[in-house]
C-alpha cells in the first residue's frame, strides 16, 4: 500500500521516527528551519502521517512533499532527483525494494510542480 511508505519517506525525510509519539515528534520537528520555511510557502501544517491515497492527497501536502525534499537536497534547482541523496535516504523496506524505487525515481524525470511529486509517488511499492 503506498501510504505507509509515504508516511515513511516523509518520516525518514523529516529526520523522525515512525512510532507511537510520532504527534509529538512531528511537532518537535514542525520547529526546524526547513519545515517552517515549507510550511510557510504552501500553508500546510502536519498534523500526522499523510492518509488516504496518494491521489486524494491536497495540493499544500505534494507542495509540502516537494518542498521537504527541495530542502533535504533530494531535488536540484531544476527539478531533477539527486540520485546520490535518495540512495541515502535509509528507507525501512527489503533491499529489492529499494532498488526498484531508486530505478522508478531515476525514470521519473523533473519533479518542476507540485503535481509532478505524482511521478515520485507512483514510484512507491503499493
Amino acid at each position: 500500500m503506498i501510504v505507509p511508505t509515504i508516511v515513511i519517506l516523509v518520516a525518514v525525510i523529516l529526520v523522525m521516527d515512525v512510532d507511537a509519539d510520532l504527534t509529538d515528534k512531528l511537532r518537535q520537528k514542525l520547529d526546524l528551519p526547513e519545515v517552517q520555511k515549507c510550511i510557510t510557502s504552501t500553508g500546510y501544517i502536519p498534523k500526522g502521517p499523510p492518509e488516504g491515497p496518494s491521489q486524494e492527497f491536497t495540493p499544500e501536502q505534494l507542495c509540502f512533499f516537494k518542498c521537504i525534499m527541495e530542502e533535504k537536497g533530494l531535488l536540484d534547482s531544476t527539478g531533477n532527483i539527486i540520485q546520490d541523496e535518495l540512495n541515502n535516504v535509509p528507507l525501512p523496506i527489503p533491499d529489492d525494494k529499494k532498488n526498484e524505487i531508486k530505478k522508478c525515481a531515476a525514470g521519473a524525470g523533473k519533479i518542476e510542480s507540485c503535481e509532478d511529486i505524482q511521478k515520485l509517488l507512483s514510484c512507491l511499492p503499493m
